[in-house]
């Protein structure tokens, strides 16, 4: 009985120590002077991916890592510069390599730690926080977390695959996507050659889009509805479906979701009196 009274101590303990959450915001920290026209490539497995626009030509990148049961080790961060791109990833020791191809950014504790009692996979966290310059392109991508950004003007490539994709106050040609999330689009300009591709299966797609805005328009649901204070003369309209060009340009503005709705409004204007998104 004492044996068993001692080892539900025991466990008791282990469990309270393994619970504790230990942080360190200042896991990284890396700057350089960006030339403009060139890409910021953000990877992270586990983590947030936040941006905000800088307001000088220096970029600033800067990591924090979390944890409760794994170690803040567990988590390391390389940059890689090929020309113009610049890679900065989150790595795992799953991770692969930090550069083109071959980011896995997996953190999850490999297959034969199953026969281990004590042996137990990272839950490691990292999150990044990001200055951009004026005139770079960016690419952020993360595995489970959300990415949010504000204010990137050359053009924003955004993946998630467990989260949210949030951006506003962007122009350039946009690619937001992820699987599980909603993704939110605002912005209030665009250029006539700016394309808009929003996606997501599981979750809703709500866009603010400049007043006026012209193109080829494909904005599709499956399981949902889609509703839009857009004026698109002569496009063909149902509930799920609105496809149709407006002016003459080539644009291309596609917006699809699988499990969810679609919501597209023209941004807030002096002169518009469109819901914001919430």
């Amino acid at each position: 009985m004492k044996f068993r009274h001692l080892a539900v101590a025991v466990a008791t303990l282990v469990a309270a120590g393994c619970s504790r959450e230990t942080v360190n915001e200042n896991a990284f920290s890396w700057s350089d002077t960006i030339p403009a026209g060139a890409t910021v490539h953000l990877r992270d497995g586990t983590g947030s991916i936040t941006v905000h626009a800088s307001g000088s030509h220096t970029a600033l990148v800067r990591g924090a890592v979390h944890s409760r049961r794994g170690r803040l080790k567990d988590v390391s961060f390389v940059v890689n510069r090929n020309g113009g791109d610049y890679f900065i990833c989150a790595m795992w020791r799953n991770s692969g390599r930090c550069d083109a191809s071959g980011y896995r950014g997996s953190s999850h504790r490999p297959w034969w730690t199953i026969f281990s009692l004590f042996r137990h996979g990272s839950d490691a966290a990292a999150n990044l926080m990001v200055d951009l310059p004026p005139g770079t392109q960016l690419d952020a991508r993360t595995t489970n977390g959300v990415v949010t950004i504000d204010g990137a003007t050359a053009g924003v490539t955004a993946r998630a695959v467990n989260g949210g994709v949030h951006v506003s106050d962007v122009s350039g040609p946009l690619m937001l996507t992820t699987t599980n999330g909603d993704v939110r689009l605002s912005s209030a300009s665009l250029a006539p050659n700016d394309s808009v591709h929003l996606s997501t299966v599981n979750g809703a797609v709500r866009a603010e889009l400049p007043p006026n805005i012209d193109g080829q328009f494909d904005i599709s649901v499956v399981n949902g509805v889609v509703r839009s204070d857009l004026a698109i003369p002569g496009a063909s309209m149902s509930r799920r479906r609105v496809a149709g060009q407006v002016g003459a340009s080539d644009r291309v503005v596609r917006v699809h979701t699988v499990n969810g709705a679609v919501i597209l409004t023209s941004h807030p204007t002096a002169a518009s009196t469109a819901v914001p998104l919430r």
